[in-house]
C-alpha cells in the first residue's frame, strides 16, 4: 500500500492531520523531523508448490544408484573351484538374492536422501530469498512512538509480500528526504539484500540511492557492524549482545516464526510478539550504543 504524499504532514509529536483516510503508523511518522528508527523483517519459505519448483535433488550422486537399473548377471557370480550342479545354483541363487535385497536398500536409501535433502531446504528455505519471502516488516521509532509500527502480510491491506516490500520502500524513501536514520542488526548483511532482492524478483520499485556502487545509503545503520569496531569478521549474536548490555532478551527462536505466524490465532500473536519483542532488544542495544 503506497502512502500519499499529503498523509505524509502529521509532526511526531502533534495531532495527526485530518485526511480521509487516516494511515497507519510508519512512514507519516518521520515528516519534519530527523530522528531514527529501528527495523527488522521475518522471513518465511515460498509456497510449497514454488519450492518444489526449486527443488534440486540429483539421484545420479546418491549411493547405490548403479542398481537401480542394473539387472543379475549370473556369469558375473564367482563360482571359485565349485563343480558340484546344485552347489553351483545355491551360490548362484543366494548372489540374486544378495543383488535385489542391494537394489530394494538402494531405492530405500535413495528416497530417504532425497526426503532429506527436501526437508533441509524446507527448514533452510526462509534464509535465502530464492527460496524465501517476507512475512513481516517491523519498525520502531526512538521518539514519540510507545509502540512499534507492525507490517504484516494478510493483514492490515497487506495482501501480498508485493503490498510488504511497496510500503517499506515508501518508508525508506522518506527517511532519506528527511535524513533520518534506519539502524538494524546484521542489516547489511541479511534484511537489505533480503528486501532488494525479492523486490526485484517481484517487480516492486527500490529507491535507486537506496544502494549504489555495491554501497548502502549513509542513513542505513547496521549494529553488528557499529559493534565491530572496524575488526574484521568479528561477529555476535542479537540476544548475546542484549546480555551484555543488560536488556531484554529473546522470547523465542526465529526459525519458528514462519510456522507460528501461519498458524492458529494463538501461535501467530506469539509469532508477532516474537518480532515485537526482536525490535524492542535492538532499540535498546542501539541506544546502549549511542547510537540513537
Amino acid at each position: 500500500m503506497k502512502i500519499a504524499n499529503e498523509m505524509l504532514a502529521d509532526d511526531l509529536f502533534g495531532e495527526p492531520a485530518k485526511v480521509e483516510n487516516e494511515p497507519k503508523p510508519g512512514a507519516d511518522r518521520i515528516a519534519g523531523n530527523k530522528t531514527a528508527m529501528v527495523f527488522d523483517i521475518e522471513t518465511g519459505p515460498v509456497a510449497s508448490d514454488e519450492l518444489e519448483d526449486l527443488f534440486e535433488f540429483d539421484e545420479t550422486k546418491a549411493k547405490g544408484f548403479e542398481l537401480l537399473d542394473a539387472d543379475f548377471n549370473p556369469a558375473d557370480v564367482k563360482l571359485g573351484n565349485l563343480k558340484d550342479k546344485q552347489k553351483i545354483k545355491d551360490k548362484i541363487n543366494a548372489e540374486e538374492r544378495k543383488f535385489n535385497e542391494a537394489k530394494a536398500n538402494a531405492r530405500a536409501s535413495i528416497a530417504q536422501a532425497r526426503e532429506e535433502a527436501w526437508l533441509k531446504l524446507v527448514d533452510r528455505a526462509a534464509l535465502s530469498p530464492l527460496t524465501g519471502r517476507v512475512l513481516a516488516i517491523g519498525v520502531w521509532w526512538s521518539s514519540g512512538s510507545p509502540e512499534p509500527a507492525l507490517y504484516l502480510q494478510g493483514e492490515d491491506g497487506f495482501e501480498s509480500e508485493t503490498n510488504l516490500l511497496a510500503e517499506w520502500w515508501d518508508l525508506v524513501r522518506d527517511a532519506i528526504r528527511t535524513d533520518s536514520r534506519l539502524i538494524g542488526f546484521n542489516s547489511d548483511a541479511f534484511d537489505l539484500p533480503f528486501l532488494v532482492r525479492r523486490s526485484w524478483k517481484l517487480g516492486v520499485v527500490v529507491p535507486p540511492e537506496v544502494i549504489v556502487a555495491g554501497r548502502w545509503h549513509r542513513c542505513f545503520i547496521d549494529l553488528m557492524k557499529c559493534w565491530a569496531c572496524g575488526v574484521y569478521g568479528e561477529r555476535v549474536s542479537m540476544d548475546r549482545l542484549a546480555a551484555y548490555f543488560g536488556c531484554t532478551r529473546k522470547n523465542g527462536e526465529a526459525a519458528e516464526f514462519a510456522r507460528l505466524f501461519q498458524g492458529s490465532k494463538d501461535e501467530r500473536k506469539q509469532a508477532v510478539e516474537y518480532l515485537r519483542n526482536d525490535l524492542r532488544m535492538t532499540l535498546d542495544v542501539a541506544d546502549r550504543m549511542n547510537v540513537i
